[in-house]
């Protein structure tokens, strides 16, 4: 009896559990379209734990090998944030040390775990080094790293892809000569074979962002791996990587477009990565099945878009990860989209379901960025989608699924950077800039471009193109303008002090309305910079000081001082600048020889065709006489003795008549302010820049000065 009741039971439960298994048939693939799993033929651990400790969770296949420590030492330091094991161990070394590994040929993922802590009393300060595989420098360090603002996390985890054309890899930790006391450390190291081709590809031809040519990686080229996202979705840990534990991480913290226009969505249909184009491995399953995308908008030219931290002075290989997951593409053309890089269109017509001739089926493109100019702080490299103007798709708006970037050794085979450990730069909300603070960003252009007296003329012209197109754009006051604050170093009142000697009268360089400059370095001594620290009296707020990082952190010429950081510690408003101008740019291809621009714009000035040199987009659109003004004070800008060149107050004093001109203030009004602000009457526009003439100028303005208090009292100049 019992037996029935419990077979009775059984079956019952089996009847119930049914329509379940049914829906977990429906839902989980069928082993034959799982992913492949590469098995490298190197996966090896070098860590600096003692034998005794727990082995990492992730690391379950590869073979871990002891370190021979006859030439480094084991250090500790006490982690209070890990309360399971609070005690972490590194390797020490504290003079060049060589460790070589026996592996096979071909490409390598090389991995070096980073804990940057004192150690056993030693201080982290000191702890100086550099590190190279090979002829390729991978690693530099300097007293700025270890700066609170830099380190992205308090583990860094640096991945880098070389060659080895023979049995051995030797990695080199090289301690600072220059520094008492220096020492090199690392946690662990991984070695894990790739696939051939995966990333390095020697005969491949490289679309080139914003180029019409193309780039070739060459065969002694080593990859620093600087982003690695699941686009939409969850972190990807390196367990769950296909066979070489790369760990994918969220895009949350680089995600630009924040204003609810853009949503995540998830596979309809089933993913075949057996049909991965155009190499296997590429990246595992998890990344194609969740991607973001743009929500139906009446914004044609909405985008969505990413910013990624990266270092100057290198290329960089951008890997875009795509697979058509909707059910309702079933043909091309239904979705169509823009890809852009830096604001370089790369795919004017993007068509998913047309590279891959289905849905499902992932593929990835690569582009390389050129970056290799020299520059300061951080640099970002920034990845959008936007509609096609005029596109036919019928349903689908632009997706993304993931994305790599891989910075390049340069020529110098060097891969070394500012940020050994990363870099973490906090960035800033979008916020509109309203009609009430545009006339302040104009101000900000102005002042640029007058403070650098040696400025081109082409350069100016462009800025001229500027202030007119903000004119013009307050006329449309129902376009979005959607702005950033940008990304910046931010710095603490205590770094400013340092680098300023504590605000000293000796490193003073001006003064004025808006408050200070001084003259200073940061880390170490390596770096200088121009502090800019606002005056608590004078007329600029929160607002306007937000709204010229906004401006200024985007502007980045060789002719234009880059802004490096800012601090608002203790309600203070400090910026921190570039303090050196580059010389001026080069005109070649389209000439016989080259010359300046500067020389080039004032050869047409003489010439009389200078209008054929400015901007298309202000032809028509700018008054006769506001054209004469405006050239003829960025003329003077330019006289090679500084004591001929303009004030900043003539020269807004004159912007301010060339502004009116513009506008078609009444003639009589116009007059009267062109006597003033014009040396002579006879035609030629011969600017006064006396400064006591300037100084008695009775401009439209009845606040004058307000707008302009930067510059009132010009000491220093």
């Amino acid at each position: 009896m019992t037996t029935e009741t419990r077979n009775g039971k059984s079956l019952l439960a089996s009847i119930l559990y049914l329509p379940f298994f049914f829906i977990a048939c429906c839902i989980l693939p069928s082993s034959a379209d799982k992913q492949s799993y590469y098995i490298p033929p190197d996966n090896m651990v070098f860590d600096c734990s003692p034998p005794d400790s727990s082995h990492d969770v992730g690391f379950l296949d590869s073979k871990r090998y002891e370190i021979d420590f006859s030439s480094v030492s084991r250090v500790y330091a006490i982690d209070p944030s890990n309360q399971e094991k609070p005690r972490i161990s590194a390797c020490l070394m504290l003079k060049q040390v060589n460790w070589s590994f026996t592996v096979s040929d071909g490409p390598k993922f090389l991995r070096l775990h980073f804990k940057p802590v004192t150690y056993s009393g030693l201080d982290v300060s000191k702890a100086l080094f550099s590190i190279s595989v090979g002829s390729f420098k991978l690693i530099t360090t300097s007293e700025s790293s270890y700066s609170k603002y830099f380190p992205i996390t308090d583990y860094a985890i640096r991945e880098f892809c070389v060659n080895t054309d023979g049995q051995i890899l030797k990695v080199t930790f090289t301690p600072s000569s220059q520094v008492s006391g220096a020492y090199a450390f690392v946690n662990k190291i991984e070695i894990v074979s790739m696939p051939s081709k995966l990333y390095m590809q020697e005969d491949a031809s490289f679309s080139l962002a914003g180029q019409p040519s193309s780039y070739s990686m060459g065969n002694s080229t080593a990859l620093e791996m600087m982003h690695r996202v699941n686009i939409g979705g969850d972190v990807i840990s390196g367990p769950e990587d296909i066979g070489m534990f790369r760990r994918w991480t969220r895009d949350d913290d680089y995600f630009m477009s924040d204003d609810g226009n853009t949503s995540i969505v998830e596979s309809e249909v089933e993913v075949k990565s057996s049909l991965l184009k155009p190499a296997a491995y590429v990246a595992p399953l998890q990344v194609y099945t969740s991607a973001r995308t743009i929500l139906q908008t009446t914004e044609s030219k909405y985008r969505a878009r990413w910013a990624f931290p990266v270092d100057y002075g290198f290329y960089y290989l951008v890997r875009l990860h795509f697979c058509e997951i909707s059910r309702i593409i079933k043909r091309d053309g239904q979705r169509v989209f823009r890809v852009y890089i830096n604001n370089q269109t790369v795919e004017d017509h993007a068509d998913v379901f047309n590279w891959t001739h289905g849905v499902g089926i992932p593929i990835y493109k690569d582009y390389i960025v050129n970056f290799s100019n020299y520059g300061e702080g951080v640099k970002y490299l920034s990845i959008a989608l936007g509609s096609t103007n005029g596109s036919f798709a019928k349903y689908g708006s632009p997706i993304l699924n993931g994305l790599e970037i891989f910075k390049l050794s340069d020529f110098s085979n060097n891969l070394a950077g500012p940020h050994p450990f990363g870099v973490k730069v906090a960035p800033h909300s979008y916020f509109s800039i309203r009609d009430d603070a545009e006339r302040h960003v104009m101000v900000i252009v102005v002042m640029v471009f007058a403070a650098l007296l040696l400025a081109c003329y082409a350069i100016g012209l462009l800025g001229f193109g500027y202030l007119f197109y903000s004119q013009s754009n307050r006329q449309q006051k129902s376009s979005k303008q959607d702005q950033s604050l940008g990304y910046c170093r931010i710095f603490t009142i205590a770094e400013i002090k340092s680098a300023t000697n504590n605000f000293a009268d000796a490193l003073l360089i001006g003064t004025g309305g808006f408050g200070t400059v001084y003259k200073g370095s940061i880390d170490g001594g390596i770096t200088s910079i121009a502090v800019k620290r606002a005056n608590r009296s004078s007329h600029q707020g929160l607002k306007e000081f937000q709204t010229e990082i906004s401006l200024l952190s985007k502007l980045r010429h060789s002719h234009l001082v880059s802004l490096i950081g800012y601090c608002t510690e203790e309600k203070e408003m400090i910026l921190v600048y570039e303090p050196a101008v580059t010389p001026m740019g080069e005109i070649g291809e389209d000439e016989h020889e080259k010359v300046s621009l500067a020389e080039w714009a004032l050869h047409c000035c003489q010439m009389g065709n200078l209008d054929q040199i400015i901007d298309p987009y202000l032809k028509g659109k700018i008054a006769p006489d506001c054209f004469k003004t405006f050239a003829a004070i960025a003329r003077k800008c330019l006289v090679d003795r500084g004591s001929e060149r303009p004030t900043m107050g003539d020269v807004l004093w004159n912007l301010e008549l060339a502004m009116q001109q513009h506008e078609g203030v009444g003639g009589q009004e116009v007059s009267r302010v062109q006597k003033e602000a014009n040396g002579t009457m006879n035609g030629d526009l011969r600017i006064m820049i006396d400064n006591h003439r300037s100084s008695g100028f009775d401009i439209s303005d009845p606040n004058p000065g307000v707008e302009f208090s930067d510059i009132m009292v010009p000491t220093g100049r």
